[in-house]
């Protein structure tokens, strides 16, 4: 746009009255959008978008002075009197300027991209009871991302600015989790959208991230770092004004949580422990961050350790006190009998007026532990059903084969040469059994006009054949 073009040619020129009328143009324009939107969520236009990006672009370069200094994407953005939500595409907006501007833009850059949005989050969010929760956790999200792309860039002057910036004594700092319960929250928030291939990508791309197939996990590896960072943190905002609760206080459990949850959280726990120690191993990484205290290693893996604690606790009560799950054993039930009716059996089947003496029963156990038959277990039956429903089948099959060995039967011995000569002479009927072992017999049926109920595989054994 020409707008970006003049203001740039301002900055070069050290014009401010130029500068000032193309920057009021260009955030005219935005508002104009804005007002549009009513209160829906507000997706910036493509073209408004591009000339944000080339701004974000050009002011990383410290030649180029006001627009080094000066974050017109937040000022416009985070604009609290209209009543619309931020949407996708101005999140993304928001992101990418950020991503252009980490490079060598200015610390009062980010200052001003922290300040608006901390103003218009209490505002937006906090002050307003008809609130949406999911727009509120998205908003906490992208500014913790904020954080990690900090520590992504290096920009530790930008890190410190995130994790202490305040407008209010006593200090508040709404976009960081400060609080033990909040930093657990919000990183098993991004674990759980790396279910998603590429979610995390789409949203929080950087330059240097390649996008392939581990960039979601690339980007959890820094939001991990970031989060053991927030743990050594609270040592600093230890203060019950700060979040008007025991920031120590352990995160919340939830009593029904199954094992594989559990197993979950005792992950998420160790990689927060090999974070900290990475933190602790450059003492000279730690301290560009500034902390206003520096707790020992120990005293922060004590906060983990409380917590798997907790954890183990109670798992081992969901051993010891098992409650069985007879949705589960229901859901069982119907697998088997899908698996059943869709594997082709190895034996033959007969109805009731064949048997000519009571059923023989021929059954298989198998013992299910706690972890996949109570409440609270894993829910996924993977293919348990088709393995037992396998192993019945060869039961079953080892009981033919056994019979077989009485069943009187008279053997031929035939030289290959001869054999369809020999099936010609002893004219074999549609109730006996052609078993070839180790000859090839081409077109059997079609010469004999006879469907084999056994055929053989070719590698072990036979197997019957329904039609």
């Amino acid at each position: 746009m020409c707008l970006v073009d003049l203001a740039r040619y301002a900055c070069r020129r050290n014009n401010s009255d130029v500068y000032n009328l193309s920057k009021s143009q260009l955030v005219h324009l935005i508002h104009l959008e804005e007002s549009k939107a009513g209160n829906t969520k507000y997706n910036v236009s493509p073209d408004l978008y591009w000339a944000l990006r080339q701004i974000a672009d050009y002011s990383k370069d410290n030649k180029i002075r006001y627009l080094y200094n000066d974050n017109i994407a937040a000022q416009s953005f985070y604009n609290s009197f209209f009543e619309y939500t931020i949407g996708p595409k101005t999140y993304e907006s928001l992101w990418t300027s950020a991503c252009f501007v980490a490079e060598g833009g200015s610390d009062e850059w980010f200052r001003q991209q922290w300040s608006n949005a901390n103003q218009y989050f209490t505002y937006r969010y906090e002050l307003n009871p008809n609130r949406d929760e999911d727009d509120c956790e998205l908003f906490r999200e992208h500014h913790y991302m904020l954080g990690v792309m900090a520590l992504f860039y290096q920009r530790y002057d930008w890190l410190r600015i995130a994790l202490f910036h305040t407008h209010s004594s006593p200090a508040k700092y709404p976009l960081v989790p400060s609080t033990y319960g909040a930093i657990i929250y919000a990183i098993k928030r991004l674990e759980t959208q790396r279910m998603n291939v590429w979610q995390l990508t789409q949203k929080y791309q950087m330059k240097g991230l390649f996008a392939d197939v581990n960039s979601d996990d690339k980007l959890l590896v820094y939001a991990y770092r970031y989060a053991a960072l927030l743990l050594i943190r609270l040592f600093s905002v230890n203060d019950y004004n700060i979040t008007y609760s025991d920031p120590m206080q352990l995160p919340y459990l939830n009593p029904k949580a199954s094992f594989y949850e559990m197993k979950k959280e005792l992950e998420l726990i160790e990689m927060l422990r090999w974070h900290i120690a990475t933190w602790y191993k450059d003492d000279n990484l730690l301290r560009k961050v500034d902390l206003p205290f520096y707790p020992q290693q120990k005293e922060v893996e004590t906060l983990l350790d409380q917590y798997k604690a907790s954890v183990e606790s109670q798992w081992q009560y969901k051993e010891t006190h098992p409650i069985l799950d007879k949705n589960k054993m229901e859901e069982l039930k119907s697998l088997l009998v899908e698996v059943d009716n869709r594997v082709k059996p190895l034996y033959p089947i007969h109805t009731e007026d064949e048997y000519d003496d009571k059923p023989i029963m021929i059954d298989i156990a198998e013992r299910l532990d706690n972890q996949m038959s109570a409440e609270g277990g894993y829910r996924n039956w993977s293919n348990w059903p088709d393995v037992m429903v396998a192993s019945l089948n060869h039961k079953i099959e080892a009981y033919y084969d056994g019979l077989l060995v009485y069943v009187n039967c008279d053997i031929y011995t035939i030289n290959e040469r001869n054999v369809f000569k020999a099936l010609e002479l002893l004219k074999p009927g549609k109730d006996d059994v052609i078993m070839s072992m180790g000859i090839y017999l081409p077109q059997i049926d079609m010469i004999y006009f006879v469907n084999p109920k056994l055929k053989y595989n070719g590698i072990y054994d036979c197997y019957y054949n329904e039609t």
